[in-house]
């Protein structure tokens, strides 16, 4: 490891051990996680000013990956992206995610327990008992822990929070890869840019970053419009506050309450081969994001059947106690739509009811 690498550690998981190759327990310090009374800020709210909150709001307008990470261009749910690292049984993983904010702030604990079990790790009982580092993920601080299972297991988790986003890079899960490629990982990290994402080629900067699929003359056939859905009548309660901001693949959003009671509910629409063809990993993804342990088969996980728009949908409810999830989901053609509410145990159950009759009121648009 070079002076400067070992400068630079300072102020990043660095500690991770110290030489690549080496699998001791990362020691650090310097930093500790969040205490669950000191939590992050809470999410910016739909009623905010919109000129306000659009910075917070912003995707990954550029960034620089190594040409020897694989670029993988199919679209998953909750992946902004994710790169193939490795091979044979070294083959790792880093994968972008953005989860609205109140994942992390409402479960802490829940959260770091969910990585630490993802790798093996015994549960902490403290926020604090996990420790972590800052990183520069661009021009911010995030917050990264490190988290060293049994040989060869590892996993990096870098945290960000963003207005009403919550940011994770996540690199895992082999020590070898991790510690060969963690100074590309840092620059990585560092050299990501937020800002507004462009909806049209000619708003496209001169030049895409490294991996990134084509656009224009060079992207993929987009299957013809008519094999598409789209909302046409829905009636939300009047208490849910509409977010303005444009989201890729998010048709609504709609936020409810304050900080640490805070729910937000989301509208979304996919190809409907990110579902059929990844039952079970959609499926713990979604319980993943409640903090609870993934089931080994479809049917460990109950659901139940709704009618969404005329259509035989199925819902599902999760929940840890703390976080709670209600989804449901419906296909449409080439399309999957998922209606989402996210958020505060409490205010989930007390919105239970409006989120159900909400559904009843969605109506989709005919093929044009």
């Amino acid at each position: 490891m070079t002076k400067s690498h070992k400068i630079r550690a300072l102020v990043s998981v660095a500690l991770l051990s110290a030489v690549a190759g080496c699998n001791r327990e990362p020691t650090i310090s310097t930093y500790d996680a969040p205490k669950e009374n000191d939590r992050m800020e809470a999410p910016i709210l739909a009623n905010a000013a919109p000129e306000a909150a659009a910075p917070d709001r912003d995707g990954i307008a550029s960034y620089d990956a190594p040409k020897t990470w694989k670029l993988d261009p199919n679209p998953r749910p909750m992946r902004e992206m994710t790169f193939d690292v490795g091979a044979g049984d070294k083959a790792s993983s880093v994968i972008v995610m953005r989860f609205p904010a109140v994942t992390y702030t409402n479960d802490p604990l829940g959260n770091i327990n969910r990585w630490r079990a993802q790798v093996g790790l015994e549960p902490v009982k403290d926020v604090a008992a996990q420790k972590s580092a800052k990183i520069k993920v661009g021009a911010e601080d995030g917050t990264a822990f490190d988290l060293a299972g049994k040989a060869p297991t590892r996993q990096i988790v870098v945290m960000l929070p963003r207005g009403e986003d919550i940011w994770y890079f996540k690199f895992t899960p082999n020590t070898d890869t991790i510690n060969a490629e963690w100074e590309n990982f840092e620059k990585f990290l560092a050299s990501v840019k937020f800002g507004k994402v462009a909806a049209a080629p000619s708003a496209m900067p001169d030049k895409l970053p490294a991996g990134h699929p084509g656009v224009g003359a060079d992207a993929p056939a987009i299957p013809d419009a008519s094999s598409h859905s789209s909302l046409g009548e829905y009636k939300a309660p009047a208490s849910w506050k509409l977010d303005p901001q444009k989201r890729p693949m998010r048709e609504l959003t709609y936020s409810i309450g304050e900080g640490e009671k805070s729910v937000v509910i989301l509208v979304s629409r996919l190809p409907a081969s990110s579902f059929t063809n990844a039952e079970l990993p959609n499926i713990n993804r979604w319980r993943e994001q409640v903090g609870l342990p993934p089931v080994n088969e479809l049917s460990a996980q109950k659901s139940e059947k709704i009618t969404i728009g005329g259509g035989d949908g199925s819902l599902y409810d999760l929940s840890n106690g703390k976080t709670r999830q209600i989804l449901a989901y419906v296909m449409r053609g080439n399309d999957i739509w998922y209606f989402k509410i996210i958020g505060n145990a409490e205010m989930v159950e007390k919105e239970s009811a409006p989120f159900q009759q909400f559904l009843g009121t969605i109506k989709f648009a005919p093929p044009k």
